[in-house]
């Protein structure tokens, strides 16, 4: 009886090889990302690169295990959540108070996260050795900075919000939904505070 559910079970896992989920293999900084919109120093962009662009772009490096199911398919719907939250490959997208929203959450996220070990996930998922403290403090510092200086003269972003693309309903997470809510009672963020 037992080799009986030992051979179904490998039978199933085998089966399971399969079906596998399409894999994130997009531009990680095509026309719309972070680095079109802000000026972004090449050691924050190393640090975006090799941190946060797996699970946070539309460019993924996967591990060898993402070719084993179920593993790669937790590792799909990792990656389809951490693009819904933030997309750095689709950031001149987002109108000017749901970018300035991304940058104070990315500033609270890294500086929250310093002294923790990354754990779930963010430790499963990353084949990189941790980065020093003084690298993760960097994407904090650039996003403070690009939140009081705005987009890239030029770029969708530093157009009029009217002429700038929306983000797609499927786009639009939790967090935004109640940011959106909160900024139409309140006046708009001015630039310095």
């Amino acid at each position: 009886m037992l080799k009986k559910i030992i051979l179904a079970l490998a039978v199933l896992l085998l089966v399971l090889q399969a079906v596998r989920p399409a894999k994130n293999l997009g531009e990680a900084e095509g026309p719309d990302s972070v680095v079109k919109r802000h000026a972004v120093p090449a050691e924050v962009r190393a640090v975006l690169q090799k941190a946060c662009y797996d699970c946070h772009s539309d460019r993924t490096v996967y591990p060898w295990y993402a070719e084993i199911q179920p593993v790669g398919w937790w590792l799909a719907s990792h990656v389809d959540d951490g693009k819904r939250h933030l997309n750095f490959s689709r950031f001149a997208r987002y109108d000017a108070q749901r970018a300035a929203h991304k940058l104070d959450e990315i500033v609270d996220t890294v500086l929250a996260r310093l002294q923790q070990i990354p754990a779930g996930p963010q430790k499963i998922f990353s084949s990189h050795p941790p980065l020093s403290e003084r690298i993760r403090r960097l994407p904090a510092e650039s996003a403070t900075a690009a939140a009081r200086s705005g987009p890239v003269p030029g770029t969708p972003a530093a157009m009029s919000d009217a002429a700038a693309e929306k983000p797609a309903a499927a786009e639009v997470d939790e967090d935004d939904k109640a940011f959106a809510e909160a900024a139409e009672k309140k006046p708009a963020r001015k630039k310095g505070n």
